[in-house]
């Protein structure tokens, strides 16, 4: 890889600007994986539909799930894209979701969600080491007590944590993710902020000193921003937006290269005489949720192929 000419900082983590290219590039004919973008979130039915299946049918091929949720809202999803007889074809991503459960002030049992890996493992494509959210010291202990049990999982950077962390798992672990990137975790309960001055600074400075790791593959949690998207290489992130939104009235829309999302309002139908978005026209119960997920899921995977033929002509690809 070409020398970035950067100079060090007191920690020995690189300085100076981001690299235009990351990886090398595939060779021809070596088959070039799509970045992932994982739908998260709690999918509702509509009209009494099997939510799952027709997310499915809609074009969902990458799902992450939140173990905390396991015994509340996530359970059917859990046994549609994990345990019966799940789809071949799907990526699932299952977080522990230890953040979530931080905020709420609970807390996860680590054997519990060890003895799940192990038993459903040929149906996850990757897994996230248990976090303990403020403690960088703890959650290495739980990704120690995990690979200890034979698992491979993802472990998390935190926005806080020392550098030498991310040093750490990044020299150690094929796949990594980036986490707290939004959310205070000095404040539970505190809705967090995407905004790009919120989040930039601290993503540069990742990709900066995870440039002597290449290659290593990184997720986001809780992120699909296009212009973090195209900013970073990276291989996956995911997002509740597309699948949640859709219950709150939001449609989504990819359109001359840009993710666009937007609230229905009742001109919607008037301005676009599209009645799969909008509410109450012509159907039992007055909802167009169904129709505003599928848009959304559209309009992500629109978004997904985009950015892997942004990263690819760039030459970064994976095979």
């Amino acid at each position: 890889m070409p020398s970035s000419g950067a100079r060090t900082d007191g920690e020995g983590g690189p300085r100076g600007g981001l690299q235009e290219q990351f990886w090398v590039k595939a060779s021809d004919g070596e088959r070039v994986e799509a970045m992932r973008l994982y739908f998260a979130g709690n999918v509702k039915p509509s009209a009494n539909d099997d939510a799952h299946a027709v997310c499915y049918a809609d074009g969902v091929r990458s799902r992450l799930q939140t173990f905390a949720d396991i015994d509340d809202w996530a359970r059917e999803g859990f046994r549609y894209w994990v345990e019966d007889a799940p789809p071949r074809d799907v990526s699932v991503f299952l977080d522990s979701g230890a953040f979530g459960a931080f905020m709420r002030g609970a807390k996860l049992d680590l054997g519990r969600y060890c003895d799940y890996i192990a038993e459903h493992k040929q149906a996850l494509d990757c897994y996230a080491a248990l976090d303990v959210i403020g403690d960088w010291e703890g959650t290495k202990a739980n990704t120690d007590a995990m690979v200890a049990r034979g698992l491979r999982p993802i472990p998390t950077y935190h926005r806080g944590s020392p550098w030498h962390a991310l040093d750490r798992i990044a020299a150690e672990f094929p796949y990594i993710a980036i986490g707290g990137l939004a959310a205070d975790t000095s404040r539970p309960g505190q809705r967090p902020s995407f905004s790009q001055a919120n989040i930039q600074p601290f993503m540069d400075e990742v990709f900066l000193r995870l440039e002597r790791h290449w290659p290593v593959k990184v997720h986001a949690f809780g992120m699909i921003s296009q212009w973090a998207l195209e900013r970073y290489p990276l291989y996956s992130a995911d997002s509740a937006t597309a699948i949640v939104g859709a219950g709150m009235g939001r449609v989504s829309r990819f359109r001359r290269g840009l993710l666009q999302s937007s609230p229905w309002f009742p001109d919607d139908l008037e301005r676009t005489w599209d009645g799969a978005v909008a509410d109450g026209v012509g159907r039992a119960g007055g909802s167009a949720h169904a129709g505003r997920r599928r848009r959304n899921i559209e309009a992500v995977l629109a978004l997904e192929q985009e950015m892997t033929d942004l990263w690819t002509a760039k030459g970064v690809a994976w095979s």
